[in-house]
């Protein structure tokens, strides 16, 4: 959605004179796709909300499976918080070595 977005509202500050109108008609063309997707994703949600019991359980359930993973010394989300990306160019200790990665390789980091 977002692409969407900031593909039309470039074509509508392209086209019309005035921003107000480059505006209000990205309005106008986004509006009805954008609340049909929004319904869309609220119909998708709603069936997978749990109910009363299933809260609980699932409530009782992560906590358990938390704490013993924390008595354990692991961080269940450890990988996310403790992610460090190497900053400079001659320590990329991540590709192995000390030269400069292949053309490309800092979007498989």
């Amino acid at each position: 959605m977002a692409i969407e977005d900031a593909v039309v509202l470039a074509k509508c500050l392209r086209d019309e004179p005035y921003i107000e109108d480059a505006f209000a008609t990205y309005e106008h063309v986004r509006r009805d796709r954008v609340e049909r997707v929004v319904a869309q994703g609220r119909k998708n949600g709603n069936g997978k909300t749990p109910g009363l019991f299933g809260r609980i359980a699932r409530d009782l359930m992560l906590r358990l499976i938390f704490g013993y993973l924390r008595s354990k010394g692991d961080s269940p989300m450890g990988w996310i918080f403790e992610h460090h990306v190497t900053w400079g160019k001659t320590d990329l200790g991540l590709f192995g070595s000390s030269h400069l990665p292949e053309r490309g390789a800092c979007g498989r980091l």
